[in-house]
Order: structure tokens, then C-alpha cells, then sequence
């Protein structure tokens, strides 16, 4: 584990939990950063807490796992209804604090730039960078 910085996609106790156990078995310093990933829009084929899931896991990580530090939560919308996902994102992430530290992924090449106008803090940007995928 000696390149990882972050973790984007927590999506279930049970994960945060073995995360921190293989943290701590290879010796990192410090904590881990961890976002939560939530399926903002309740779609089928995506992953993730529900919303009405993230208060209550963010309260159990941060009261059993502490490996990890949660600093905010993750979303990948559906792309046509992104700025309404991106504003419940981070209305979700205050109903979370404070286990959270206000952080927000969530935009991606086709977005990022609604979503940071929303507040988001970290971006992903890969297709810009390295091209669409084969």
C-alpha cells in the first residue's frame, strides 16, 4: 500500500473496515483519506450507500475504523441531472459532519465544471487527460 492516498469509493462498513485493517498491518503512518460513495440517483447499476444510508455508516466508520479519516463523500451522477445530484451531494455531506471534513468528489471530464461549481473539491478528469476508453 505504499502509493495509496486516497480511497474514493467506501461503499459499505464492512470495506472501511478491511482497509483499515490492511492499513495498519503495513505499517502507514498517519491515517488513511477516505470518501464515501454514494449512489446519489438510486440507479440499479451503479454502486454505493444510498443517501439516506451515508449519516449512519459515517458515524460507524468514524467510531470504529481508525485507520481512516472520511473526509467527505463521492458521487458519480447520471450525467443528464448532475447539478441536482451535485447540490444534494453536498447537502448530504453537512447531514454528515462530523465525521466527514466537508471534502466533495464528484465531477467528472464531461462535468467537472458544474460540479466545481456546486463546491466540488476533487475532480476526475481521466478521459480529458488520457483519452475515451476502448
Amino acid at each position: 500500500m505504499p502509493h495509496i492516498h486516497a480511497v474514493h469509493s467506501i461503499d459499505s462498513l464492512k470495506l472501511a473496515r478491511e482497509l483499515g485493517k490492511r492499513w495498519k498491518e503495513a505499517g502507514r503512518d498517519g491515517r488513511l483519506a477516505a470518501f464515501l460513495e454514494i449512489n446519489i440517483d438510486g440507479e440499479g447499476s451503479k454502486s454505493g450507500l444510498l443517501p439516506d444510508e451515508a449519516a449512519g455508516v459515517a458515524g460507524e466508520i468514524a467510531g470504529s475504523v481508525p485507520e481512516l479519516e472520511l473526509q467527505g463523500l463521492m458521487c458519480i451522477p447520471d450525467p443528464e441531472g448532475s447539478g441536482g445530484a451535485f447540490a444534494h451531494l453536498r447537502a448530504l455531506e453537512l447531514k454528515c459532519r462530523p465525521h466527514t471534513h466537508g471534502k466533495l468528489s464528484m465531477g467528472m471530464t464531461q462535468d467537472f465544471e458544474r460540479a466545481i461549481q456546486e463546491g466540488s473539491t476533487h475532480v476526475r478528469v481521466g478521459t480529458a487527460i488520457f483519452g475515451a476508453r476502448a
